[in-house]
C-alpha cells in the first residue's frame, strides 16, 4: 500500500520491502527546479541558502532529515502538483521529490518543459559492463532492458561497421542483474586501445552535451545540430563543439638515463613522464620547453614525436615526445612536482605507468632505444 500510494521510501520502509523489485528500491530523490540555467546541485550541501519545498509530510530518511533540519530551508506544500506549480511561478527555488512520479505529475500539469530535475552524480564517469564480458560494447538486443534507465542518448559514430550510441543511465541501473560498474580509469586496464578510445569518445561527448545545454553568451537553450556533432545557439547563430585540451608529455633522455617525476598528489615511489597543457599561442615544442623548465629546471633539445592518445580525464589529447637533455641539474617546482630523478635504464622505479598509457609507452620507447644502442 505504501508503494502504490506513492509514499516516500524511507530506510525503515525499505527494510520491510525486500520483496519489491530492486529497481523500486533504487528510486532516487532529486531536486526539481525551473527549466533555466543558474542552479548548481552536486551534493545536498549545495541546497543550502535556497528556498526549498517538500510535498506534504515527505521524509527522506533520518540522516537527510537531520541534515535538512540543521542546514536547509524547507517549506511544506499541500501536494506534488502544488509544489511544481510554485517552482514554475518562482515561489520556491527547488522541490525535493522522487524522480518518476514527479515526471508524471509535471506531464499531467503541462509543466514538463518548464521544470528540470537536478541530481548529484551517483555513477558519474563509470562504465556499465556485462558480467563475464571482455568488451564494453553491448548489442542492441541485450541493451533493451536498459531503455527504462536511459536518460540521454547520443550517436557517436560506427563500431565494426555498425552505428554506435552512448547512453547516460540513471543510478537505478545499478540494480540490474548481470552487469557491473567499472570506473573509467580501470577500464583502461581491461580493454584494448580501440575500445578505450571508444569509451573516451563516449564519455567526453556525453559530458559535452550535458554541460552545454545553454549558450554561454546569451543563456538560451542549445539544440543539436543536424550535420555534425555540434550544439547550436540559434539566437547567436553559433555552434558549440566538444572541447579538447591538447597536452604535451615527454620523457627527457640523458644517455642511458631518463628523467621521471612524481606529482605532489601521487603515492611515494610512483614516477612518470613530465606533462603539461598547451597555453594560448604555443606550439607543442614551445610547451615542452616551458613545461620541463618550469617543473624541473632542465633545458631540452632534439624533440622527437612518438604518438598521441585521447585521455578523458577530463578531455585531453596527449601528444607524446622524447627529448634530449641540454642541462641535467634538477630543481623541482614543489607545486606540481614533488620529486624528480635521473633513472638509469637498468635501475628504473618499481612503480611505473602501464603500457596502455602514453607515459608508459614513452618510457618503453626509451628503454627500447637505449637497449638497442
Amino acid at each position: 500500500v505504501d508503494v502504490l500510494a506513492d509514499a516516500t521510501l524511507t530506510v525503515q520502509r525499505l527494510e520491510e520491502l525486500d520483496f519489491v523489485h530492486p529497481a523500486i528500491l533504487q528510486l532516487q530523490t532529486v531536486a526539481w527546479v525551473r527549466n533555466e540555467p543558474g542552479f548548481f546541485y552536486a551534493s545536498r550541501e549545495d541546497l543550502g541558502g535556497h528556498a526549498g519545498l517538500i510535498a506534504g509530510t515527505s521524509r527522506f530518511g533520518s540522516e537527510f532529515d537531520a541534515f535538512a533540519k540543521k542546514h536547509l530551508q524547507l517549506q511544506p506544500v499541500a501536494d506534488l502538483a502544488q509544489g511544481l506549480k510554485r517552482i514554475v511561478a518562482g515561489n520556491g527555488d527547488y522541490l525535493l521529490h522522487e524522480r518518476y512520479s514527479a515526471v508524471a505529475a509535471a506531464d499531467a500539469l503541462g509543466l514538463l518543459d518548464k521544470v528540470q530535475r537536478l541530481e548529484p552524480p551517483v555513477v558519474g564517469r563509470d562504465i556499465l559492463m556485462a558480467l563475464g564480458s571482455p568488451s564494453l560494447v553491448v548489442e542492441s538486443a541485450e541493451a533493451d532492458i536498459m531503455r527504462f534507465y536511459c536518460e540521454r542518448r547520443l550517436v557517436i559514430g560506427q563500431w565494426m561497421g555498425v552505428d554506435c550510441e552512448v547512453w547516460l543511465l540513471s543510478s537505478d541501473a545499478l540494480a540490474m542483474d548481470g552487469y557491473s560498474v567499472k570506473e573509467l580509469r580501470s577500464v583502461l586496464m581491461l580493454v584494448g586501445d580501440e575500445e578505450f578510445a571508444l569509451a573516451s569518445r563516449a564519455v567526453q561527448m556525453l559530458e559535452w552535451q550535458v554541460n552545454h545545454q545553454f549558450c554561454g553568451t546569451c543563456g538560451q537553450r542549445t539544440t543539436q545540430a543536424l550535420a555534425d556533432h555540434a550544439l547550436q545557439c540559434l539566437p547567436c547563430n553559433s555552434n558549440l563543439y566538444p572541447r579538447i585540451s591538447p597536452c604535451v608529455i615527454v620523457v627527457v633522455v640523458d644517455g642511458e638515463r631518463c628523467l621521471l617525476g612524481r606529482q605532489v598528489n601521487w603515492p611515494v615511489g610512483q614516477f612518470s613522464a613530465l606533462a603539461g597543457f598547451l597555453e594560448a599561442g604555443e606550439s607543442a615544442e614551445h610547451a615542452l620547453h616551458r613545461e620541463v623548465f618550469e617543473e624541473v629546471g632542465v633545458e631540452i633539445k632534439n624533440i622527437r614525436y612518438v604518438g598521441s592518445q585521447a585521455w578523458p580525464f577530463p578531455g585531453q589529447l596527449m601528444l607524446g615526445f622524447l627529448a634530449d637533455a641540454v642541462t641535467t641539474e634538477i630543481t623541482v617546482d614543489g607545486a606540481e612536482i614533488e620529486e624528480a630523478h635521473w633513472w638509469h635504464y637498468q635501475a628504473m622505479p618499481e612503480r611505473l605507468p602501464p603500457l596502455t598509457t602514453m607515459s608508459g609507452r614513452l618510457i618503453a620507447r626509451f628503454l627500447e632505444e637505449v637497449s638497442a644502442s
